[in-house]
């Protein structure tokens, strides 16, 4: 039977800790117990559960009883939004990099704040970014600190980026050119600042420009990790996590890619 100094190790370990020493009456280390778990997934060994694994039971059960409520965007929706909304959805992708909270009361918020593509065209690149920092720190946007940094400083460069195309609908029409959606995947993250591999699929999914594709953000990362499909550093191994999801979760159901990315995401915010 365990002892009460054991327990109150292991429940430690539990709270939270990471690596806790056990020491005897004088100080010296008994043993340690290190928890490996989702706060240290950058340090596991990548693991990825195989077709036949139940965790990708689960995951599709999650998936399938989610989606009757989940909203997936039309294809080419580019088309048929304002070029205000389509700056919108790529400061978005700006800001929702470390957490979806403060991207999503910007956009609830967002006729307001006076940072709208009519408001900010045209201006000098100081007024832009004061404008664009100031909203993104009221809104608690993840690594912003007190002064201006990268995410402003991005969202100041892609504005002039969409200006030099002839506006956001200009812009989002050539992207609709490319041919292929790693070409389009690709050809985003050259073209516009601070855009990796998940925001460019997040933004192409958005817009209606891929349909193909999984964005590996936190809660979909979290739903693979909780359904055991998963070990380790997802996001590195990114094409590979996204080929097990499309062909062990959208294939089996029928489905687009871009419609279980959808209700995971919009099913897991649902449950907090």
């Amino acid at each position: 039977m365990l002892s009460a100094r054991v327990l109150a190790v292991l429940e430690s370990a539990m709270a939270g800790e990471r690596v806790v020493t056990l020491t005897d009456k004088n100080g010296n280390a008994v043993f340690t117990l290190r928890r490996v778990g989702h706060a240290n997934a950058h340090n596991e060994d990548f693991w990825l559960a195989p077709p036949s694994h139940r965790g990708w039971n689960r995951l599709r059960a999650f998936v399938s009883d989610a989606l009757p409520s989940t909203h997936v965007e039309l294809k080419n929706r580019w088309r048929k939004v304002d070029e205000d909304t389509l700056w919108r959805f790529v400061i978005g992708q700006v800001a929702v990099v470390g957490g979806s909270r403060p991207a999503e009361k910007i956009g609830d918020a967002w006729d307001t704040l006076g940072i709208g593509y009519a408001d900010v065209v045209g201006l000098s690149d100081a007024k832009v970014l004061r404008a664009i920092h100031k909203q993104f720190r009221r809104f608690g946007v993840r690594w912003v600190g007190d002064k201006p940094g990268k995410k402003s400083e991005s969202c100041v460069r892609n504005l002039r980026v969409l200006e030099a195309a002839g506006g956001p609908r200009a812009f989002f029409k050539k992207v609709a050119s490319v041919k292929g959606d790693a070409e389009r995947i690709t050809f985003l993250k050259r073209s516009l600042f601070h855009m990796g591999d998940k925001s460019a699929r997040d933004l192409l999914m958005g817009t209606g420009l891929l349909r193909n594709s999984i964005a590996l953000d936190t809660r979909v990362v979290g739903a693979l990790r909780d359904a055991g499909v998963v070990r380790g550093d997802a996001v590195a191994r990114y094409e590979e996590v996204e080929r097990a999801v499309i062909d062990n979760v959208a294939v089996p159901l029928g489905v687009e890619p871009v419609a279980v990315d959808r209700a995971i995401y919009q099913g897991r915010g649902q449950k907090g």
